[in-house]
C-alpha cells in the first residue's frame, strides 16, 4: 500500500491533537513528520483539533477572568 494511503486512513491520536493545542507556553510539541502531512489533509483530525482548541482557549479565559474577580 502507498505511503501517501496509509497517511490518510491512520487518523492521529485524540490524546496527540489535544496536547498540540493544550502545552505550556514553555513546552514545545512537535507533531510527527506523517502527522503533520496527515493534518494538512484531514477534516476530521483538523476538526478535532479545533474543538479542542477552543476547549482549552475557554477554560483560560475563564481562569483569567476568575483571577481578576
Amino acid at each position: 500500500m502507498d505511503y501517501d494511503v496509509r497517511i490518510k486512513q491512520i487518523h492521529i491520536a485524540t490524546q496527540r491533537l489535544f496536547d498540540s493545542v493544550s502545552i505550556d507556553v514553555e513546552q514545545e510539541f512537535r507533531f510527527d513528520d506523517w502527522e503533520l502531512k496527515h493534518l494538512a489533509g484531514c477534516k476530521e483530525c483538523e476538526h478535532i483539533r479545533d474543538v479542542f482548541g477552543r476547549q482549552f482557549s475557554a477554560m483560560h479565559k475563564k481562569a483569567a477572568t476568575d483571577e481578576v474577580a
